[in-house]
C-alpha cells in the first residue's frame, strides 16, 4: 500500500495537523474508489503504513458514510473490516495496562528476543533459559456499548465490546465514555474467545471493535445542532401561545388530556437551578405522576414524550429491577475487573425518564428512586467501587389503580386506590388522575377522529419539536420581585383551605416543597415562550395546573378541607379524628358489645351525628380494628 499512501498524501487527502494524521474517507472515495475498497478490507495494513510514513501514532478518521453498521448486524464476514457503529455506553472499565512486548535475553549467548508476552522456547544456541530485560506496556480501556433505544423500537438492545487504545484513554476523553453517554466508534471488527463451559466442545468467539477513533453523539441542550432557518421557525412558533401549539403536537392522535400534555411539555424543559454560596443547588427537575384507567392513553403519552425529548429513556416497571433503574457493579467477563453499569436513570441524565407501569416495581426498587429524584445522583458503594453517578433527570411515572380501574362512588378514596407508597408520591411535583369518563360529545369527537383518520394539519414535526425543546432549555428566566406577592397570596390561600371555619378540624396544608414545584413550572412556562423573565401569566398557568391535579387528590370530600395527609395513610385528618373518637368509646366499654342504639346515644351526648360515623365504622371493621356482631360492635 506504499504507493497509495504516497499518492493520497501528495493530493492532500491525508494531511498532518500537529501530532495527528487526518484521513478523510469521503475524499479517498472521490479520488479513487478502488483504493477506498482496498483500504476497507486492509485497514490495519493501511494505517500502519500511514503511521510509519508520517512518524505519528495518532490517526483521526472522518466521513464514514460507507462503513456504518448496526451492532445487531455484525457477522463473521465483517471480521477485519473497518466499521462505524453508534451506541450508548453501558459499561466501562478503568484504564488498564496491556503488555505489548517483552524483551528477553538468552542466559548463554546474550541474544535478544522480542515476543508478545510469552517466553521464547529455545535460543539458536540450544539454551532454553532467558532473563526478561524489559516489558513494554500500553494503556487501554474496555467499554461495552449498546444500541440506542430510539433506533430499535421495542426489541432488546444488543451490545458489543470496544477496546480503546492509549490515545482514547486520556483524561480529556473521560467525560465522553461515562455510562449513559452516546458515542460513535470507528474501528476494526475483531473476534475474541468466549469463556468455555466444561460441557462445551466447540470453540466460540464473540465480536469486539478495536477503536481507531471516537466521537461524542450527545445532543446536549445547546443550539449547536440547530440551523438559523430552524431558529426562525422556532421563534415564529413562540410568538403566539407556543404551549398550546406544542400541546396539540405532543400526541396528535390522542384527544383531550390538555392539562396533562401542557404539564409534560413544561417537564421537558424544566425550571431553573439556583446556586448560592454554601448552599446545595435547588432542584430544577419537574417530576410528574400519571395514574389512570386502562384505555386512557397513558402509555401512548409516555412514548410520545420519549420520542420528542432529546436524550430521554423509556422503561417499563414490569421488567425493571433496582440495578436496571439506577446502577450496579459488575465483574468484567473478559478482564475480571469490576466496573459500573449504568441504569436507566443515569442514561437519561439531563433529560426525562419515562417509567411506565411504575406500580409494578418491587418495594426495594421503588425505594431506589428516592435519592436520585431528590438529589439527582446515584451513589454506589460495592466491590471496592465508591462512586456517584449523575442522574439529574425528571421522571414521568405512569401507574394504574390497584384494582385496574378507579372505583367511583364507593367507600374507597382515590388515594386508597393508588398502589404507591407515600414517601414516593410526595416526591412528585404534580399528580394527575386519568379517569375514563363517559361523555357523549367527547365520545362522538373521538369516533370521528378514528373513522376519518384526521390529523392536526398544523402539527409541529417531531424533529422541530425536539429542537424547540433544546432551544427553550437554554433560557434561564428569573422571577420578578413584583410577582412574589402573587405567589405568597396563593400559597397562603391554599394553606387556609386546610382549616375549617368555626371548627377545630384542620387538614395537612401544602408545604414549601409544593410552592417550589409551582415556581419550577412557572419558569418552564417562560422557557417555552423563549423568555428570560417569568410573567404573571406563567405563574397563573402553574397555579392552575397545580390546583387541578395535586390539590384535588388532597381534598377531603366530607369537609372540603385541603388535607395532604391523605398521601400518608389514605385517611384524611377528619377520618382520623373520627376513628380516635370511636376507639376511645370502645376502650371505655372494656370489651363489651355496643349496640347500635348505645353507640348512637353516646355520640349524641358528644354532639355528634351517628350518620357521620357510619363510613368510619365500616373501615374500622374492614381493617379488623373492631368486629361487627349480630347485636352491635366490639373491639377485636
Amino acid at each position: 500500500m506504499e504507493i497509495e499512501v504516497a499518492n493520497l498524501s501528495q493530493n492532500n487527502i491525508i494531511t498532518r495537523v500537529k501530532d495527528k494524521i487526518i484521513i478523510d474517507f469521503k475524499k479517498i472515495s472521490e479520488y479513487d474508489l478502488d483504493i477506498a475498497l482496498k483500504i476497507e478490507k486492509q485497514t490495519k495494513e493501511f494505517l500502519k503504513e500511514v503511521k510509519n510514513r508520517f512518524k505519528c501514532k495518532r490517526v483521526h478518521l472522518h466521513n464514514f458514510g460507507n462503513f456504518k453498521i448496526d451492532i445487531s448486524n455484525l457477522r463473521v464476514k465483517n471480521i477485519g473490516e473497518l466499521v462505524s457503529i453508534k451506541g450508548m455506553v453501558a459499561q466501562a472499565t478503568k484504564p488498564i495496562a496491556l503488555v505489548k512486548n517483552r524483551i528477553w535475553e538468552c542466559t548463554s549467548c546474550g541474544s535478544i528476543f522480542t515476543t508478545l508476552g510469552e517466553q521464547p522456547r529455545k535460543c539458536s544456541c540450544q539454551n532454553n533459559r532467558f532473563i526478561e530485560k524489559n516489558t513494554i506496556l500500553e494503556d487501554i480501556q474496555e467499554i461495552e456499548i449498546e444500541e440506542m433505544q430510539e433506533e430499535i423500537e421495542d426489541r432488546q438492545p444488543e451490545k458489543v465490546r470496544v477496546r480503546l487504545p492509549w490515545y482514547l484513554t486520556s483524561n480529556d476523553l473521560t467525560g465522553i465514555i461515562q455510562p449513559g453517554n452516546k458515542i460513535e466508534i470507528i474501528g476494526i471488527v475483531e473476534k475474541i474467545p468466549m469463556k468455555k463451559n466444561r460441557s462445551m466442545e466447540e470453540e466460540i468467539f464473540d465480536y469486539r471493535i478495536y477503536a481507531l477513533d471516537m466521537y461524542s453523539l450527545e445532543e446536549g441542550f445547546d443550539d449547536n445542532s440547530i440551523t438559523e432557518k430552524e431558529i426562525e421557525e422556532i421563534e415564529a412558533i413562540s410568538v403566539d401561545n407556543p404551549l398550546e401549539k406544542l400541546k396539540n403536537s405532543l400526541a396528535p392522535s390522542i384527544h383531550g388530556h390538555d392539562e396533562i400534555k401542557k404539564t409534560i411539555i413544561l417537564q421537558m424543559v424544566g425550571g431553573v437551578k439556583k446556586h448560592k454560596a454554601g448552599v446545595i443547588p435547588t432542584r430544577d427537575r419537574i417530576h410528574l405522576l400519571l395514574i389512570g384507567d386502562p384505555g386512557t392513553s397513558k402509555t401512548q403519552l409516555g412514548k410520545n414524550t420519549h420520542l420528542r425529548t432529546p436524550r430521554s429513556y423509556y422503561l417499563s416497571g414490569e421488567s425493571a429491577s433496582k440495578a436496571g433503574l439506577t446502577a450496579t457493579v459488575e465483574q468484567d467477563a473478559l478482564l475480571g475487573s469490576w466496573g459500573l453499569r449504568a441504569g436507566a436513570i443515569c442514561k437519561c441524565n439531563g433529560s426525562i425518564l419515562v417509567l411506565d407501569e411504575c406500580d409494578k416495581l418491587d418495594k426495594e426498587d421503588r425505594k431506589a428512586l428516592h435519592t436520585p429524584m431528590e438529589s439527582g445522583e446515584v451513589v454506589i458503594n460495592k466491590a471496592t467501587i465508591h462512586a456517584k453517578l449523575k442522574a439529574d433527570c425528571s421522571i414521568l411515572a405512569i401507574a394504574n389503580p390497584k384494582s385496574g380501574m378507579f372505583e367511583i362512588g364507593g367507600s374507597k378514596t382515590i388515594v386508597d386506590q393508588i398502589d404507591l407508597p407515600a414517601p414516593l408520591i410526595s416526591r412528585f411535583d404534580i399528580v394527575f388522575m386519568m379517569k375514563d369518563k363517559i361523555n357523549k360529545a367527547m365520545d362522538k369527537e373521538i369516533a370521528e377522529i378514528i373513522y376519518t383518520q384526521k390529523s392536526n394539519e398544523f402539527s409541529i414535526s417531531v424533529d422541530l419539536f425536539r429542537k424547540y425543546i433544546i432551544h427553550a432549555k437554554t433560557f434561564k428566566p428569573k422571577l420578578k420581585a413584583e410577582h412574589l406577592e402573587e405567589l405568597s397570596d396563593f400559597y397562603h390561600k391554599v394553606r387556609k383551605q386546610s382549616i375549617a371555619i368555626n371548627s377545630k378540624m384542620t387538614g395537612m396544608p401544602i408545604t414549601p416543597r409544593h410552592l417550589e414545584g409551582i415556581i419550577r413550572m412557572a419558569e418552564a412556562s417562560a422557557k417555552i415562550r423563549l423568555s428570560n423573565e417569568v410573567s404573571l401569566e406563567d405563574i397563573k398557568l402553574a397555579q392552575g395546573l397545580f390546583y387541578e391535579s395535586l390539590i384535588k387528590l388532597g381534598l377531603d370530600e366530607e369537609t372540603g378541607l385541603i388535607d395532604l395527609a391523605r398521601f400518608g395513610s389514605g385517611k384524611t385528618i377528619s377520618k382520623k379524628k373520627k376513628s380516635e373518637v370511636i376507639l376511645e368509646i370502645f376502650n371505655k366499654c372494656k370489651g363489651n358489645v355496643l349496640s347500635y342504639k348505645e353507640l348512637q346515644s353516646i355520640l349524641h351526648e358528644k354532639g355528634e351525628n351517628f350518620s357521620d360515623y357510619e363510613k368510619v365504622l365500616e373501615e374500622l371493621n374492614r381493617d379488623g380494628t373492631i368486629l361487627k356482631q349480630d347485636n352491635g360492635w366490639t373491639l377485636s
